[in-house]
């Protein structure tokens, strides 16, 4: 099975290279296959690290994670981020987003809100799609 933007399997998404990388163009990252620690209440947190560098090496494992919001952890789940050494949680989501799922932090970390549409007169992720589809609109929206 295909999606759009996915690359065969629909857990391994296919990210564009970032501008500036050196990347050619038509390159992609294949993500890998969803590994690393299970945390109970959060599917889809997954390890950044062990992506190839254009050098041969990989990025480093066990330093950055990556999450949905943590509103649905609860004590296993805490306890699991807090044994991996997370202390610092940025949440990304509008402050709509933060008043309706507020996080549920593991002990010993703090959180630090990073609302990366702040500035935009559109609250949720899903309008980002049709903002994108007119892309003077979104430089507009988004500051270039």
């Amino acid at each position: 099975m295909s999606l759009p933007g996915l690359g065969p399997d629909p857990l391994s998404p296919v990210l564009a290279p970032p501008a500036g990388a050196g990347a050619q163009a038509g390159d992609t990252i294949v993500a890998g296959p969803i590994d690393g620690p299970v945390v109970p209440g959060l599917p889809n947190f997954r390890d950044v690290g062990g992506h190839p560098t254009r050098d041969g090496r990989r990025v480093r494992r066990g330093l950055l994670y990556r999450s949905t919001d943590l509103a649905r952890l609860d004590a296993s789940g805490a306890a699991a981020l807090a044994s991996l050494g997370i202390r610092t949680v940025y949440d990304l989501r509008s402050e709509g987003e933060r008043t309706l799922q507020p996080d549920r932090l593991p002990p010993g970390s703090v959180g630090v809100v990073v609302d990366i549409v702040a500035d935009t007169t559109r609250e949720t992720p899903g309008d980002f799609a049709v903002l994108f589809e007119d892309p003077a609109a979104a430089a507009r929206a988004l500051g270039g």
